[in-house]
């Protein structure tokens, strides 16, 4: 789901968010997603927060880590 927010932003009423409506919930929940698109600002797509792109470029951490 990150990944997908990542190479491809899709729209918050697109069929894709619709069909994985509880997945990108769970995303976005995790603070992995999110629509703000800038200071006061709510955009239409979703795209991976911060956290997000470090889960994309580096992992989950590993608990024995």
């Amino acid at each position: 789901m990150i990944h997908f927010a990542w190479v491809q932003p899709f729209t918050t009423k697109s069929d894709f968010a619709k069909t994985e409506a509880d997945w990108i919930a769970t995303a976005a929940s995790l603070g992995f997603i999110t629509t703000i698109s800038g200071p006061f600002e709510m955009g239409r797509k979703w795209l991976p927060t911060p956290e997000g792109l470090a889960l994309i470029f580096n992992g989950w951490p590993r608990p024995d880590a």
